[in-house]
């Protein structure tokens, strides 16, 4: 199987719902490449993902459509902010994945998800690589500013939120930004939290070529 694409037996699910026969170049929006573009259906790489948990990393060339991939994941399983908004389940209508085990249909949009793309996190110095993750991490809180609730929180978390969105958090916070993203989140959803991590060598590219390897690492 290559991402999900081909099943153990048969041709890959080719989906052409704009009937244009044009290829997604560079187009990483999952729901603009299924409507408006050529796509080579990946769903049923969900079925693995869902059996085997855990952590799975794909390693594929540029331009190989990892992006896309992880974009579809995240729209397959995000959980809506709250019970009762709409979900996504309808843009999978036709995709292999639908047309399986109906208890994999039943994952998608049950989880909530935390997506980082770390393709602009190079940096020539630490310091600069830092401030980039720190605006990545901001983004994705501010994604989810929904969470930031002072009727429950005390001060200090209050503070702590605010600079995470903000961008200025300490070092020290940053390390332990996401998992405390994910509590907030499986504490709001009450479901496991998805995290994707895109271009996640990147940052550890250009420490390694300037470096400082070992503290991006750590």
């Amino acid at each position: 199987m290559c991402n999900g694409s081909v099943a153990d037996k048969g041709k890959p699910n080719i989906v052409d719902r704009s009937g244009r026969h044009q290829l997604p170049i560079g187009i990483e929006s999952f729901e603009d490449v299924l409507e408006e573009f050529t796509y080579v259906d990946k769903s049923l790489a969900v079925k693995e993902l869902v059996d085997r948990r855990g952590v799975t990393l794909y390693c594929r060339p540029r331009r190989f459509g990892k992006s896309t991939f992880l974009r579809m994941l995240q729209c397959f399983f995000e959980a809506p902010r709250n019970a009762g908004q709409p979900t996504r389940k309808p843009l999978f209508d036709g995709l292999a994945i639908s047309q399986d085990d109906r208890r994999y249909m039943d994952e998608c949009s049950a989880h909530p998800v935390i997506y980082l793309n770390l393709s602009g996190c190079g940096a020539a110095t630490y310091e600069q690589t830092l401030a980039k993750i720190a605006s990545v991490v901001a983004a994705e809180f501010a994604r989810h500013r929904y969470l930031y609730d002072p009727t429950w929180m005390f001060p200090i978390e209050q503070e702590r939120f605010q600079r995470l969105t903000g961008g200025t958090a300490r070092e020290a916070e940053l390390m332990g930004s996401l998992t405390w993203l994910a509590t907030l989140l499986r504490s709001h959803h009450g479901s496991q939290v998805v995290v994707l991590i895109d271009e996640y060598d990147t940052p550890v590219n250009d420490a390694h070529l300037n470096g400082f390897r070992r503290r991006v690492l750590d």
